[in-house]
């Protein structure tokens, strides 16, 4: 089918990049072969940052590290031209499909990496980035997680400053690893629809970092989308090894 895109919302692969090859077979699970033999079109690669110390140099090394990965998802693209693209647009992606090309969307996971500091997000607005994910497993200057200790009780005052600069310039917001109270806050204040890129249902496995069917609901009247997260401990957090989609 040349009109259906098939895209998997979230991959940590930027990680790997120091010594990873994109085009081969080895060493990751995404990789181009992989993505030939699966059909997949498209995938974010997110440049993820762990939750960190909370201070201007912490902050400012986290910056760096995200631009470090993003600039390596760049490099990945250069190395392949007649394989992949950068997708940064919509227009982007139906042209890779026609074009028989994989695409990469960069994106962000953890909002850890600009610190207190909106330019952050402006810098990657320009590279790229299709979202970024406001958290991780921990609390930070925008927000509480589900790991956190609740310092905020859900959205920080500058993490309303971002989520409304977010919507501004066209940035998706990514609630996975929010705190429930994040979750809130967020679906209250955003114009715009929001995402759960990696999450999976607490219905079916009672895990904090899963959503549950309310906030599923409430997702989706938004327009919002939920893309399950296959991690074993998120589908049966009793016998992880055993978990399965039947």
């Amino acid at each position: 089918d040349n009109t259906m895109i098939t895209l998997d919302s979230h991959t940590d692969t930027p990680m790997l990049f120091d010594a990873f090859d994109l085009g081969r077979k080895e060493g990751g699970r995404v990789n181009l072969p992989l993505m030939r033999e699966g059909r997949l079109d498209a995938v974010v690669m997110a440049a993820y940052l762990p939750q960190g110390e909370r201070n201007d140099e912490a902050h400012r090394r986290a910056f760096d590290y995200a631009v470090e990965r993003l600039t390596h998802v760049e490099e990945q693209a250069i190395r392949y031209p007649n394989l992949l693209d950068i997708a940064r647009s919509t227009d982007d992606l139906r042209r890779l499909k026609r074009e028989g090309r994989r695409a990469i969307i960069p994106a962000v996971e953890n909002g850890y990496a600009i610190g207190r500091d909106l330019s952050r997000l402006h810098a990657f607005k320009r590279m790229g980035v299709a979202y970024m994910t406001l958290c991780h497993n921990g609390d930070n200057e925008l927000c509480d997680s589900a790991a956190g200790q609740g310092e905020w009780g859900g959205l920080s005052p500058f993490g309303r400053e971002v989520v409304t600069e977010m919507n501004r310039i066209g940035m998706m917001i990514d609630v996975s690893h929010a705190a429930d109270a994040t979750f809130d806050d967020v679906i209250r204040l955003s114009r715009r629809p929001i995402v759960a890129t990696h999450s999976s249902c607490r219905a079916l496995c009672d895990h904090r970092r899963n959503l549950d069917d309310d906030r599923i609901r409430a997702l989706a009247a938004q327009g919002g989308v939920m893309q399950i997260c296959l991690y074993g401990g998120f589908i049966n957090h009793v016998h992880p090894d055993g978990a399965t989609l039947g």
